[in-house]
């Protein structure tokens, strides 16, 4: 789903795409850490915020920060680890330039983001 989402929207808008995710689950995190790099990656930009935990305590050392690590050594693309949704909207107005194409993915409380995101971006 991420990558149909992602190869639609460059393939139809043909323009530079950041996504904002927010992974789901620290497990499902953990165990497809690899397959969302890959996924994330066809983004020209990947921000990922911290993880939606839902049901789930937190697992030791699983973050969204291991999946920008195999991203990065796996040299699929740019990806940053942003920390709280809160962080988002400024970094995407730090990213984006004029004709970006921005996607929010993920579960949870990544989609409140959006305000605040046209926000920082009319201010930048």
């Amino acid at each position: 789903e991420i990558e149909t989402t992602l190869q639609t929207a460059k393939d139809v808008y043909q323009r530079r795409t950041i996504v904002v995710y927010q992974p789901h689950l620290y497990s499902r995190t953990r165990d497809f850490k690899n397959e969302l790099a890959k996924a994330l990656s066809i983004a020209d930009i990947a921000l990922l915020a911290d993880i939606y935990p839902a049901r789930e305590e937190p697992i030791e050392g699983i973050t969204s920060e291991i999946v920008v690590e195999y991203g990065r050594a796996n040299k699929l693309g740019n990806f940053e680890y942003i920390g709280g949704r809160e962080n988002a909207a400024d970094a995407v107005a730090k990213t984006a330039q004029s004709g970006d194409i921005v996607i929010i993915m993920g579960a949870g409380s990544i989609t409140l983001i959006k305000d605040d995101l046209v926000k920082a971006l009319k201010a930048r």
